[in-house]
């Protein structure tokens, strides 16, 4: 890999890994597919390679100092210094928020014989979770929305 496409500190990648095994009767994930599920009206697991958006966040370190050779060595996969706190996704909110109304639309176009999307929150009523998305709607002052 050449130095400029390193990966560098505090870089992160959306990463998920999924062994299936026996024609697809075992599945096995590092971690469940958390996705809004509305016909539940529920967050839920899946068992789905195909959901990038509930994919894991991989997260590069500082290079831990090796106490015996007393060198900087970026290759070593080990402890994770417990003051780098800088681990936390700022637009997570904003993205679930968009995952909640993605789900809610598709599943609110498939009850509909004209397959077409809602044109409002309003319209996908309790497809979708408020408590989640209510922060993120703007009032102005004269009611327009």
């Amino acid at each position: 890999i050449s130095s400029s496409s390193r990966p560098k500190v505090g870089d992160r990648w959306r990463i998920n890994s999924l062994r299936v095994e026996k024609e697809e009767q075992i599945n096995w994930s590092w971690q469940p597919q958390i996705i809004w599920d509305p016909a539940q009206r529920k967050f839920v697991g899946k068992v789905n390679m195909h959901l990038p958006d509930a994919w894991g966040y991989l997260q590069f370190a500082p290079a831990q100092l090796d106490k015996q050779s007393n060198k900087n060595e970026s290759r070593i996969i080990g402890e994770i210094d417990a003051n780098y706190h800088d681990c936390r996704d700022p637009s997570w909110p904003a993205k679930i928020v968009a995952m909640n109304i993605y789900y809610s639309q598709q599943h609110y176009k498939s009850l509909h014989p004209d397959g077409k999307y809602a044109s409002t929150l309003e319209q996908l009523g309790d497809l979708v979770n408020m408590d989640l998305v209510r922060p993120f709607i703007s009032h102005s002052s004269d009611g327009s929305g």
